[in-house]
């Protein structure tokens, strides 16, 4: 999932997505990958120890699900910014010639 967020990140740049929504799509990424790291971290540590590691396992989930729901989000502000971008025919929609709307 680390994986996702750093394409998503590259995506966005070489999109050259309009407006400040890059600057908030990148945050929300980067976040995100800091959360997704940080449940497998917990994970690994869940497997590896010999003790009780209920609670190395629900902070896991815990942080995995918000990383999941921060992918969601970050999926509508991508989505909807790709919206709001005019395309002529013969350009793709993430091209800097098209036009947005106001």
């Amino acid at each position: 999932m680390v994986g996702v967020c750093v394409t998503v990140v590259s995506l966005v740049r070489l999109m050259e997505v309009t407006g400040n929504i890059s600057t908030v799509i990148d945050n929300v990424m980067a976040f995100d990958s800091i959360l997704f790291l940080g449940s497998s971290v917990l994970s690994y540590l869940a497997l590896r120890t010999a003790h009780d590691t209920r609670v190395l396992e629900r902070y896991a989930d815990i942080l995995f699900l918000a990383g999941l729901v921060l992918v969601v989000v970050a999926s509508f502000m991508l989505a909807w910014e790709f919206g709001h971008v005019i395309a002529p025919p013969g350009l793709a929609v993430g091209d800097p010639r098209a036009i947005p709307r106001p």
